[in-house]
C-alpha cells in the first residue's frame, strides 16, 4: 500500500469529528424511534406514492398507490418533513388521483410498528458497523488506502443512517444538500480505493494526476445537484431535468463502482502475498454480496421508480457485510494490529478530550477577560478554541511520537531480538538459510508489507536476487545488478539503513542513479534500504516496503535494522567465504582425482624394439593436461603408438582421456587397419561426450621388422619424419577431429624408415605457443630444428626440443606439451644358426 503520508492534524480532528458526527446522530435518531410518527405512506420525491402497508393510517384514509400527495400538512411532500407531528396526531393531506380528481384526506398518525422499527435499526446498526471499521482504520493507519477506506465508511453511514426529522426550513435543505453530495462523491471514493487495495491498478501508475480525474464526475455534477436542489425547496416540485440527472447521475456512478469492483478483484486475484491472500480470502465475497445487491436496487429504481421488489425494505441491510468481513480480517488475520488500535485510539481519544478541555478553558478565560456575554461571548469562545487549535497543530506531532513510543516500547524487546538473531547469524553456514532469515523475519517482526534481498555472488561484486517477500520475482526487472557508485554513496553517507520517500511524494527520488539500478527501485518501491556490509565491502542488500500499520519507521527500528546490517553482512561474508573454501577443496580433490587418471593412462614403461630407441615426454602446463601418449602391443613385430590432445582441464578431459584410451585399446589388433580403428574412436567419442567435446589423435602401427608405419591423423599437429639426410616429411593423411561427426571418414597413410631416420609426434603445445611479441613458435621452426638434432638420442632430441620452446617464450609454456621420439638405428645383422 503506497502513498504514505503523515495527516495533519486538522484532518486528524475532521475525519474524528465528522465520524462522531454522525455517530451521534444515528444514536439520537434511533432513541426517538418509539415517538416517530408513522403513517405508512412512502412516496417518490415528486409525490407519486410507491407503497401504501395495508391497515396503516394512509390505507385507512383511501390513499392508493399512484395517488400524487400534493400537500401534506400544508407543506409540498418534498417538505413533508418539517411536519411535526407524534403518535395520535392528525394531519390533513391533498391527494390527487390518477383521473387528476383531488381531495382531501386526514391522517392519524399511530406508533410505528415492529417490522418497521427493526428496519429502521438494522440500517442503523449497518451505519454504525461502517463508522466503527472506518474509525478504527482511520485511527490505526493515515495512509491514501485508510483514508479512502475511512471516507468510504463515513459516506456509506451518511446513506443509510436513519436520522432526526428537521425542525427547520435550513435544516431540512442542509440535509437534502448533504445527503445528494454525499451520494455523488461515494463512487469516486470507493473507485479510488478499489483501484489502490490490494494493489495499485494500472490506471494509477502512468501518474498522480489520474486520481483526480476520479473525481470529475462528482465534481461537475455537484453544482447541477445544488441548483435542482435549489429549485426544489422554491417550487415544492421536481422538475423533469432534475430526474434526467439523476437517472443518467445513478447509471455513470454505477459503472464507476463496477469498474472498482472489477479492479479489486483483479487486484485479490494477482496478490502474491500468502497472508494478504489470507486476510483477503471472506473479504472478497463479503465486499462483493454486500454493495452489489443495494447498487443493483437503487440503479433501478432510478429507472424503474413504480417498481416493487421482494425484500425491498432490507435491499440495504447487506451493506453491513462490507464493515464485517473487513473486521473479520482485522481481528483473526492481523491484516491491522486490533489491540494496537484500540490502544491508540484510546490514548488519543483521552488526549483529545484533554486539548479540547485545555482549550475550553483558555476560552472561557479569555472571554471572560474581554468581558463578553451571550451571543458574543459565544463568538469568542469559538474564535479562541480555533485559533488555539491551529496554533497546536505542530505540537502534534511531538503528542504523536510520544505516544508512539509509549505504544510501541513493547513491541520488541531490542535486546533479546539482537541476541536471537546474533544466534542464528553464529549457527547458520548456508547462505540460503540466512537470506530466508532476513527476508521473512524481518518484515515479520516490523510488520513490513514487502520485502527484497538482494545477495553478493562469489565471483564478482554484482548482487544477485535471493528472496522476496510480498512480490514476485518476476515483478522485479533486474534480478541481477552492479551497485552504482551513486547507491554506495548513500551507504557511506548515512551509514545505516537508508530511509527512502514514497514515489508520490518525490517522483524524481532516483534521478541520480543509473537508469537501470533507478527503474529496479522504482518497480520495488521501497521505504527503507537495509546494506549488509562486511568492512567496506557490500555483501546484501535489503529493501524493506511500507508497514501494515502505514507508519513510518521509528528510531529505534533504524537502530536495530543497523545491528542486524551489520550481523547479517558479516554472517554472509562467512558464508561466502566458506562456500569458497569448500569450492576450493572440491576443486583440489578434483585435480588429485584428475592427475590419478592421468597418470593411470601414461604407460608404466616404454617399449624397445630391436633396432628402435623410443623416448616419450608430456609435461602439464598446470597440474592436470589433456594431452597423453600411449604404446599398444600389435603381435611380435607390431607397436601401436599414439599421441592425442583433448579440449579441456582437469576431471572431464582425464574422463575422456579414459574413454578414448580404452576404446583405442579395444579396437587395436595387428589385422586392423588404423582408418576403421579411428572411425570406431571418432563414433563412441561422439556418442559419450556432449557437444563442443572434441579431440585430435595421431595413431599408427609401426611394423617393427619391415620399418614401416601406416598412420592415421585426426585433427593432430602433423607428425614429422626426419631423415638421415635431413630431409623432413610431414604426416597428415587423416581426418577430421574427434567428437566433431559421428559418420566422419578417416583415409591413412604410410611411410617406411631407415637406419639414422628419426620419427617424432607431439602436440599442439610444442608448436602453438607464443612469445611476449605474440609471435608463434610454428610449425617451420620445429622443422628446421630437428635436423640439428638428428645426431642425438631421443632423450636429448626431446630435452632439446623442450628447452628450444622454453627459450622461444622466456619460460615454460603455457600449453600442455607432449612429445614421442622413436630413432631408428641399424640393426646387426643375424647371427649365424649353429651347424
Amino acid at each position: 500500500m503506497r502513498g504514505y503520508r503523515r495527516r495533519s492534524g486538522l484532518a486528524y480532528l475532521l475525519g474524528v469529528a465528522a465520524a462522531c458526527g454522525l455517530t451521534f446522530s444515528v444514536i439520537a435518531a434511533l432513541l426517538q424511534l418509539p415517538d416517530t410518527a408513522w403513517w405508512g405512506l412512502r412516496a417518490r420525491a415528486d409525490g407519486i406514492v410507491r407503497r401504501v402497508a395495508e391497515g396503516s393510517p394512509a390505507a385507512r384514509a383511501g390513499v392508493e398507490k399512484s395517488d400524487r400527495v400534493i400537500l401534506f400538512g400544508g407543506q409540498p411532500w418534498a417538505l413533508s418533513e418539517l411536519v411535526s407531528a407524534k403518535p395520535g396526531d392528525t394531519v390533513r393531506a391533498r391527494i390527487r388521483a390518477t383521473d387528476d380528481a383531488e381531495r382531501e384526506v386526514a391522517l392519524r398518525a399511530e406508533p410505528m410498528p415492529g417490522p418497521e422499527r427493526v428496519r429502521k435499526i438494522l440500517f442503523g446498526v449497518v451505519a454504525l458497523s461502517f463508522l466503527l471499521t472506518g474509525l478504527v482504520v482511520y485511527l490505526s493507519r493515515s495512509d491514501a488506502v485508510a483514508n479512502l477506506f475511512a471516507a468510504m465508511c463515513l459516506l456509506f453511514a451518511h446513506q443509510v443512517a436513519p436520522a432526526a426529522p428537521p425542525t427547520s426550513f435550513a435544516g431540512l435543505f442542509a440535509k437534502k444538500l448533504l445527503l445528494d453530495l454525499s451520494t455523488l462523491a461515494l463512487p469516486s471514493v470507493v473507485l479510488h480505493f478499489f483501484l489502490l487495495f490490494p494493489q495499485r491498478a494500472r490506471f494509477l501508475r502512468a501518474g498522480a494526476y489520474r486520481s483526480w480525474l476520479l473525481y470529475v464526475p462528482a465534481i461537475l455534477a455537484m453544482p447541477l445537484a445544488i441548483r435542482f436542489d435549489l429549485d426544489l425547496f422554491q417550487t415544492g416540485r421536481i422538475s423533469s431535468a432534475a430526474e434526467v440527472f439523476e437517472a443518467t447521475s445513478a447509471l455513470v456512478f454505477v459503472a464507476m463502482i463496477a469498474w472498482g469492483v472489477a479492479s479489486f478483484l483483479r487486484g485479490v486475484r494477482s496478490t502474491e502475498s500468502p497472508p494478504l491472500r489470507k486476510s483477503l480470502r471472506w473479504v472478497l465475497p463479503g465486499t462483493a454480496a454486500g454493495i452489489l445487491p443495494p447498487l443493483a436496487f437503487a440503479a433501478l429504481l432510478n429507472v424503474v421508480p413504480d417498481l416493487e421488489l421482494p425484500f425491498e425494505n432490507y435491499a440495504f441491510a447487506t451493506l453491513v457485510l462490507v464493515p464485517l468481513t473487513f473486521g473479520h480480517a482485522i481481528v483473526r488475520y492481523g491484516l491491522l494490529d486490533l489491540q494496537l488500535v484500540v490502544k491508540r485510539s484510546v490514548l488519543y481519544a483521552a488526549v483529545t478530550a484533554a486539548v479540547v478541555v485545555a482549550y475550553w478553558l483558555v476560552a472561557e478565560i479569555v472571554a471572560g477577560l474581554v468581558g463578553r456575554s451571550g451571543n458574543e461571548r459565544t463568538i469568542v469562545s469559538f474564535a479562541v478554541i480555533f485559533a488555539a487549535a491551529l496554533l497546536s497543530i505542530p505540537a502534534r506531532e511531538r503528542i504523536d511520537r510520544w505516544l508512539d513510543h509509549l505504544l510501541y516500547r513493547d513491541r520488541f524487546d531490542y535486546r533479546r531480538t539482537v541476541r536471537r538473531f546474533s544466534n542464528h547469524f553464529a549457527t547458520m553456514i548456508e547462505r540460503d538459510q540466512l537470506g530466508q532469515l532476513l527476508v521473512n523475519r524481518i518484515p515479520e517482526l516490523l510488520q513490513t508489507e514487502r520485502a527484497v534481498l538482494f545477495l553478493r555472488t562469489s565471483r564478482d561484486e554484482a548482487l544477485r536476487i535471493a528472496g522476496t517477500r510480498g512480490l514476485g520475482v518476476a515483478e522485479i526487472p533486474l534480478p541481477i545488478f552492479h551497485p552504482s557508485r551513486e547507491l554506495q554513496r548513500w551507504w557511506s553517507e548515512y551509514e545505516g539503513p537508508v530511509p527512502v520517500a514514497s514515489a508520490e511524494r518525490t517522483p524524481d527520488r532516483f534521478a541520480q542513479l543509473p537508469p537501470e539500478e533507478a527503474a529496479l527501485l522504482e518497480a520495488i518501491d521501497p521505504r527503507l534500504l537495509v546494506f549488509l556490509p562486511r568492512e567496506r565491502r557490500l555483501e546484501g542488500l535489503l529493501l524493506l516496503g511500507p508497514k501494515a500499520s502505514g507508519e513510518r519507521y521509528r528510531a529505534d527500528e533504524f537502530e536495530l535494522l543497523a545491528t542486524l546490517g551489520d550481523q547479517g553482512g558479516t554472517a554472509l561474508a562467512s558464508s561466502r567465504l566458506h562456500e569458497e573454501a569448500l569450492e576450493r577443496r572440491r576443486l583440489e580433490e578434483e585435480l588429485a582425482v584428475a592427475k590419478r587418471i592421468q597418470s593411470s593412462l601414461l604407460p608404466t614403461c616404454i617399449p624397445a624394439p630391436d633396432g628402435i630407441e623410443i623416448a616419450a615426454l608430456t609435461r602439464p602446463c598446470r597440474e592436470i593436461g589433456g594431452d597423453f601418449y600411449d604404446f599398444l602391443e600389435l603381435g611380435v613385430d607390431g607397436l601401436g603408438l599414439a599421441v592425442a590432445d583433448v579440449s579441456g582441464k582437469g576431471v572431464p578431459a582425464a574422463l575422456i582421456l579414459s574413454g578414448l584410451q580404452a576404446t583405442l585399446r579395444a579396437e587395436a589388433s595387428p589385422d586392423a587397419e588404423p582408418g576403421p580403428i579411428v572411425q570406431k574412436v571418432n563414433r563412441r567419442l561422439c556418442q559419450a561426450v556432449e557437444s563442443g567435446n572434441f579431440a585430435t589423435l595421431l595413431y599408427g602401427h609401426l611394423d617393427v621388422r619391415r620399418r614401416s608405419f601406416r598412420y592415421v591423423n585426426a585433427g593432430h599437429p602433423a607428425g614429422l619424419v626426419v631423415r638421415r639426410g635431413g630431409a623432413v616429411q610431414r604426416l597428415e593423411e587423416g581426418g577430421l577431429l574427434l567428437g566433431m561427426m559421428p559418420g566422419a571418414e578417416y583415409e591413412g597413410g604410410e611411410t617406411t624408415f631407415s637406419d639414422g631416420d628419426l620419427l617424432v609426434l607431439y602436440s599442439d603445445g610444442v608448436t602453438d605457443v607464443l612469445n611476449a611479441e605474440d609471435e608463434e613458435f610454428g610449425l617451420p621452426r620445429l622443422e628446421r630444428l630437428l635436423p640439428r638434432l638428428a645426431h642425438l638420442d631421443s632423450r636429448a632430441v626431446i630435452d632439446g626440443i623442450v628447452s628450444a620452446v622454453e627459450q622461444f617464450v622466456g619460460g615454460a609454456p603455457d600449453d600442455d606439451v607432449t612429445i614421442l621420439v622413436a630413432r631408428f638405428r641399424a640393426t646387426p645383422p643375424p647371427a649365424p644358426s649353429p651347424a
